[in-house]
């Protein structure tokens, strides 16, 4: 079984990399994936794949119903591309403006194609069903889970147990990196809104500057990570953006700041909002201003299941050798609405290796610089196909 597995996988690669870098070309916001879709879609009906359309969404739904009843089996991809300026030099580089795939959700939603194509020739080996769930809106929050279970894609047949994937580049490519528990932090996020008083900026004294509180609420943040939270618990807060005024000689009404928190703990993403919240308030009050914080916990940390991930690394060291099967017991501040799928049923995420230095495959997640060694393609069609008969079948 897993030589015809390592067989079909070679097969399939030249098309699946084709898919990859025509999705790279072509990437899409979330919500907004309609030609990406349509991809999917094409290389399903070209392999007589049973697929529907997530209602009025962006996202694709297929199954391969075995010829015997048993466990269903799903595995998810995201699909939905960064509003990112690409910088690399790729002949398939991005052709949207200001957008690119720099999270490697095209080579997600490849390499599951892959599995798709590989799986299809065990049906009559199935005992049960195996749904592929091609998922939008991964990065915005809640928001693409919230519209997989919307349309019920968790039922009919009802999912047992579901696989995520996700490129990462500190793993060498032909490695994958695996961890039982926490392997996703949970995230959250606020916005301040600073309400001072206008006024010009030769008279100061006649206002209150939203853009000096501002600074000062921006520093005292700082602190909290360092002085507040419990340092076993690994947790970051970052402020990325500072908006106020528009001209040189204004001092104006508002200003707004908004970050990022990250933590192991879903409860303290939570804590440290509160506290976020507490100083901006603080510190606006003390200056005779007003500060309105919004956010919270926005997606709860990935957590995977011990038995199944020790299966996953079973299954996975039998077509790509035990060797590349990396356990670790660090795991990503990056996060994941995968999340969800991990609450609802036992469920394994797992790390594609696609680190390639000779290729330049060195940036992370989210830079414009961001690129894959695309021979990972063929590593995680293998490791999901075996893992999944593994599963369905035993």
């Amino acid at each position: 079984m897993y030589n015809k597995i390592r067989q079909l996988s070679k097969e399939i690669f030249p098309k699946i990399l084709e898919v990859r870098r025509e999705l790279h070309s072509h990437p899409e916001l979330s919500n907004e994936e309609y030609y990406t879709s349509e991809v999917i879609k094409n290389f399903l009906k070209e392999n007589d794949i049973e697929y529907s359309q997530l209602g009025d969404s962006t996202g694709v739904i297929a199954i391969i119903r075995g010829e015997k009843q048993g466990k269903t089996l799903g595995i998810r991809a995201d699909i939905d591309a960064l509003p990112i300026q690409e910088e690399t030099e790729l002949p398939f580089k991005s052709t949207v403006k200001n957008v690119m795939h720099a999270c490697g959700h095209d080579l997600h939603v490849s390499t599951v194609l892959g599995a798709v194509y590989v799986l299809k020739h065990f049906k009559e080996q199935i005992n049960g069903n195996i749904k592929f769930i091609f998922q939008p809106a991964e990065e915005d929050g809640q928001g693409g889970f919230k519209t997989i279970y919307k349309w019920g894609a968790l039922k009919n047949p009802k999912v047992d147990a579901f696989v995520g994937v996700h490129v990462f580049p500190e793993v060498s490519v032909g490695q994958i990196s695996i961890k039982n528990g926490v392997i996703a932090s949970a995230a959250g996020g606020f916005t301040i809104n600073i309400k001072g008083k206008g006024g010009h900026g030769s008279a100061p004294y006649q206002t209150i500057d939203p853009v000096l509180i501002g600074c000062r609420v921006v520093e005292a943040l700082q602190s909290i990570i360092s002085r507040e939270v419990d340092s076993l618990i690994p947790s970051v807060l970052s402020v990325t953006t500072f908006h106020a005024g528009q001209k040189s000689n204004i001092i104006p009404e508002e200003a707004i700041i908004t970050g990022t928190i990250r933590s192991a703990s879903s409860e303290q993403v939570e804590n440290i909002f509160n506290r976020v919240k507490r100083t901006a308030v603080g510190i606006a009050n003390a200056s005779e201003a007003e500060a309105y914080v919004e956010g919270g916990l926005g997606v709860y940390a990935v957590e995977n299941d011990k038995e199944i991930t020790e299966k996953f690394a079973k299954a996975a060291s039998k077509v790509i050798g035990s060797e590349n099967v990396i356990w670790t017991d660090r795991y990503s501040l990056g996060s994941d609405d995968f999340a969800y799928y991990a609450k609802e049923v036992p469920s394994i995420y797992f790390k594609l290796g696609i680190k390639n230095e000779s290729i330049g495959a060195i940036y992370p997640n989210h830079n414009p610089k961001f690129a894959a060694d695309e021979d990972s393609l063929e590593i995680g069609t293998n490791v999901i196909s075996a893992f999944a008969l593994d599963f369905i079948n035993n």
